[in-house]
């Protein structure tokens, strides 16, 4: 019983939630309404979600391996956050300068949602 929670819980990281969210910022992305100055983080944050997919399709192959990819999940949805914040020390070139993210309520989604996933996940393995 345990084990079919966590695959839902899988299946919602999937698909209710990282390809939701791809889907929305590739939306924005190829509206014409993102301002030039912004462009660079949203085309970053929608490359973070395709990765993130690629994480979270993995997680229903390579179960072994399955909470290495939650956690990498939950690292690109905080990034594509931090892109955002003005004059981030922590990424390689500086923020966008807007301070808040568009996507943060999705993001932040995806991060509970992993954890979510990643706590039924050790419980099923302990």
């Amino acid at each position: 019983m345990l084990l079919r929670v966590g695959w839902t819980c899988i299946d919602l990281v999937i698909m209710s939630n990282v390809t939701d969210t791809r889907r929305h910022i590739g939306g924005v992305l190829n509206s014409g309404k993102v301002q030039r100055w912004v462009r660079r983080c949203v085309s970053e944050c929608y490359s973070l979600y395709d990765r993130a997919l690629l994480q979270a399709e993995r997680l229903l192959w390579e179960y072994n391996s399955i909470e290495y990819a939650a956690i990498r999940i939950m690292n690109h949805a905080a990034l594509c956050d931090e892109l955002f914040v003005e004059g981030s020390q922590s990424m390689p070139v500086p923020g966008c300068g807007g301070g808040v993210s568009p996507f943060s309520a999705r993001n932040n989604h995806t991060v509970q949602l992993s954890g979510m996933a990643l706590a039924v996940i050790r419980l099923v393995k302990s």
